[in-house]
Formats: structure tokens, C-alpha cells, sequence
């Protein structure tokens, strides 16, 4: 007896893919047309990976006669009575869920529909849960991209805790915060020495070779840190993307992997230019089936970062995917047509208000974001 998986094959390959754990079929087959090559390539090779037999076959998109022959061929080579097929028509066009459909018919297979949550049997209308969890580099294989960097959030206390008196420090000498961090963005280094009107920053080691960051103003230091990634976390802002991380850490309650520091490699492959500024991720999610891809901002919020964000969804993620911009709330009112073009561009907005509440703010939203998918 052997086991048939058919699937209909888009741009879109996740559809194609969550039953297939489901169903442990012994032979794939993937239904594709000229169209859809690259998707249909990226399926395959992650299905070899894995150990299945994965056959492709080409149909005409609107040649119903074509397609329907063509996966009569298919039952042609299987004679055990036995036999099990299970035919998805999740994707592709009508005209060839029509044509598959009819076979299937014919053969008494399973036919059926799915999306990242439930699998609707299309003869019995049953509709059952789907429980395939896909790993976060399983996904980012499927979507044709290459994983280059990224780490698996530590919920470090130490790294917290210095977040936190950064945030502090922000918040009490705002002006000399800003102007340290405009000095590294201009210039992509700072030294370890640097002097204000009534501010002396300092970045030395101490005797036992501990790297101590201090900042006094008029003499009295209002921030001592001594953690490795102080430097990085004041002048780059990762303090924010910190505390952003931590509160989707706690929301998720160790039911969904949390990466920060995400990068991909450019696909020079991609009809799209490839482009550095956007393969890069503060946060991600993976919720199981899908990811939510989080960009942090802790200051003005130009237009262009909703476009950075609906494009590194487009480009890594699924169309179940979720981009959402965490953004500190008087920044974004500054611009009024801000909120009708994340609307336009799909793009998920989480403003804060008081930063002392940022985990409460995000858990109720991020929750809200889930709730449409």
C-alpha cells in the first residue's frame, strides 16, 4: 500500500506543505505550471531534505482536459486497491482544483483545503485542527531565503536590568541622549572619551579588566553600567529593542520562539533588487505555522519604515505573516498620515505611552494582532 499526497502549487508554498506531517505520505506529488518554478523548487528541495520522494509535474494553468489527463496518469501507477491518496487543492487556479478535483472524485481520494489552522475535508466537510508546528528555518527554506544571523532570546536579567536604567537615563537627560547617540550615528564610532556642556561620558576598564560605562553630569554620575552590551545598547539603541523583546518573550509564555538580531542574506535570484537595509529583523516570532516580524523604533518615525516593514513581510514571511512597528507614541502623532498608511500597507502599529508599561502594552496588542490570523 502506498501513501499519495497531490498538491496543487503556488506562489505561496506553506498551503502545500502543512498537511504534508499530517498525512506522512510515502511519494509527493507537486502540481505546478510554468508560473510558480522558483515556489515549486523551494518545496522540493525542502521535501528531499526531509527524506520524502517528491515528484513534480508541470500543468497548464487553464488547460482543464491537460491537467485532468495528467493526474490520471498519476493513479495509472498505482494498482493496490490500498492505495491512499490525498488530493490538496489549496492553490493554484480554479481551473486546476477543477480538473484535480474531478479525478479525485473518481479514485475516491481525500480531497482536501487547509490553511495554517484547519484542514476542511472538501467531500465530507469535515473540518479537523491542524497541528504541524514548522520550525522557524523550515519556513525561511520554504520562502526561497537563506538564514544568515540571528539569536534565540535569553530573557537575560542583566541584560534587562541595563536596559532599564538606559531607559531611565532617557528619560532624565533626554537632551545629552540624544546628542551622544547623533554623534555615533554620524560618525559609526564614538570615543571612549566624550565631553558636553555639563556632561563627561566615559568608557574604560576598571583594574580588573571589567569595561565600566559612565556618564556624570557636573561631576555626580547619573549612569554606571557594567554590562558587555552597554555600549551597543545606549549608542545603537538596543535597549529599546530589549525591552521590546522581553515583553513578546513574556506574552508568548514559551509557546512561540522569539529571535532577535535577525538577518537573511540578499536573494540575488529575487526579481526585487536586493536590498541590506531590509534583511534585517529587531524581533521574530514564529507562532507555529508563520511569522510576525517586529521592527522597533525608538524615535522619529519617518514613512519609510512601513515600507520596510510590509517588504521584509513580503520578502521572508508567508501571507498569514504579521509586521508589526513598535513605535513610542508622541514620535508617531507627530505625523498625521502615518496611521492611513499602515493601514494601507498592512503594517500593525503598537504605540507606547509610558515605557515602565511596555510589556502590559505589547501582550494586550500583540494578543489583538494574533486574533486575525
Amino acid at each position: 500500500m502506498s501513501r499519495v499526497y497531490v498538491t496543487l502549487i503556488s506562489k505561496e508554498t506553506l498551503p502545500a506543505y502543512y498537511p504534508i506531517k499530517r498525512y506522512n505520505p510515502d511519494v509527493v506529488y507537486l502540481l505546478s505550471t510554468n508560473e510558480v518554478k522558483t515556489s515549486t523548487a523551494n518545496l522540493k528541495k525542502v521535501l528531499v531534505d526531509e527524506g520524502y520522494d517528491c515528484k513534480v509535474v508541470m500543468l497548464d494553468a487553464y488547460d482543464q482536459k491537460s491537467n485532468k489527463e495528467k493526474c490520471e496518469r498519476i493513479h495509472e501507477m498505482y494498482n493496490d486497491a490500498e492505495d491512499e491518496f490525498v488530493y490538496n487543492l489549496t492553490c493554484g487556479t480554479k481551473v486546476m482544483a477543477f480538473g484535480a478535483y474531478a479525478v479525485a472524485l473518481r479514485h475516491n481520494a481525500t480531497i482536501i483545503y487547509t490553511d495554517s489552522k484547519s484542514c476542511m475535508d472538501l467531500v465530507t466537510d469535515n473540518v479537523e485542527p491542524l497541528d504541524t508546528t514548522l520550525d522557524s528555518e523550515t519556513i525561511i527554506k520554504l520562502q526561497g531565503q537563506t538564514l544568515k544571523a540571528y539569536e534565540v532570546y535569553d530573557n537575560d536579567p542583566q541584560k534587562i536590568e541595563c536596559a532599564k536604567e538606559i531607559m531611565t537615563f532617557r528619560q532624565k537627560h533626554s537632551s545629552f541622549y540624544h546628542e551622544i547617540v547623533k554623534a555615533y550615528t554620524s560618525n559609526k564610532q564614538i570615543p571612549n572619551f566624550y565631553a558636553s556642556k555639563d556632561y563627561i561620558y566615559e568608557y574604560v576598564k576598571d583594574d580588573d579588566g571589567v569595561k565600566i560605562l559612565s556618564i556624570t553630569k557636573n561631576y555626580e554620575e547619573v549612569l554606571h553600567l557594567e554590562h558587555p552590551c552597554a555600549k551597543k545598547y545606549l549608542l545603537e539603541g538596543r535597549w529599546y529593542e530589549e525591552l521590546v523583546a522581553k515583553a513578546i518573550y513574556d506574552w508568548a509564555q514559551g509557546k512561540h520562539e522569539v529571535w532577535t538580531g535577525v538577518t537573511f542574506k540578499p536573494n540575488v535570484n529575487d526579481i526585487r533588487k536586493p536590498d541590506a537595509d531590509k534583511n534585517e529583523v529587531d524581533v521574530l516570532v514564529n507562532i507555529g505555522n508563520t511569522f510576525v516580524f517586529v521592527e522597533c523604533k525608538s524615535g522619529s518615525v519617518p514613512q519609510d519604515i512601513l515600507y520596510k516593514c510590509k517588504s521584509v513581510k513580503d520578502t521572508y514571511g508567508s501571507y498569514k505573516s504579521k509586521c508589526v512597528l513598535v513605535a513610542i507614541g508622541r514620535y508617531w502623532q507627530t505625523n498625521p498620515t502615518l496611521d492611513e498608511k499602515a493601514k494601507e500597507l498592512g503594517v500593525n502599529v503598537i504605540l507606547l505611552g509610558d515605557l515602565r508599561r511596555t510589556s502590559e502594552t505589547i501582550a494586550k496588542r500583540m494578543s489583538e494582532i494574533m486574533s486575525q490570523i
